[in-house]
């Protein structure tokens, strides 16, 4: 685990458009942070999560450099969750999604990570998302963590402007990007 702090879907967009190296500390000064938190969830109710790892449920290719970040942004994304209280226990109460946009062999822009429809309608305004972009959706599993017709999204954070930086800048700025983006979670 890295000393630095949640940076977590910067770290992925980066890598995957293929960058170049940065200075770390600029870097993290550079970084778009937007959260927004479900207005109906009650979070005091929570107490045990688990980080979904796109490298075991996305079965498409993964964008280069995607396998080296991978480790940095679910880190980043348990340090977040433990220290506002949370256990990473089964069956767990949340999940928390990480998903990447980046550009893909193509020159288009993409989207890594597994998404499964949850309702979003309180994400208002909606998310503007470019290449480069760490995306966190935090999901409340519902009675039955299998069935995800009973799933409702409670947290969202994207950390944007993961452009031109090295592999190990990335993965430095993947955990202050975390650290960001969970400032906005309502229980301390």
């Amino acid at each position: 685990m890295f000393d630095c702090k949640a940076a977590t879907s910067l770290v992925i967009a980066a890598l995957c458009a293929g960058l170049c190296a940065c200075e770390s500390n600029n870097e993290a000064a550079d970084l778009q942070i937007e959260t927004r938190v479900n207005p109906a969830v009650d979070f005091t109710f929570y107490s045990r999560f688990e980080v979904l790892d796109p490298l075991e449920y996305v079965f498409e290719p993964p964008p280069p450099n995607y396998e080296d970040l991978n480790p940095s942004i679910l880190g980043a994304i348990e340090r977040e969750l433990v220290d506002h209280g949370l256990v990473r226990a089964r069956p767990p109460e949340l999940v928390a999604n990480p998903r990447i946009h980046f550009v893909n062999e193509d020159g288009e822009p993409d989207t890594y990570g597994a998404y499964w429809g949850f309702d979003e309608a309180w994400v208002t305004p909606p998310f503007v998302t470019e290449p480069g972009t760490l995306i966190v959706d935090v999901v409340d599993v519902g009675g039955t963590p299998d069935d995800q017709t009973d799933d409702v999204s409670v947290f969202k954070g994207t950390a944007s402007g993961f452009r031109g930086q090295s592999i190990e800048t990335i993965q430095s700025l993947v955990f202050v990007a975390c650290e960001e983006i969970f400032l906005a979670w309502p229980v301390p």
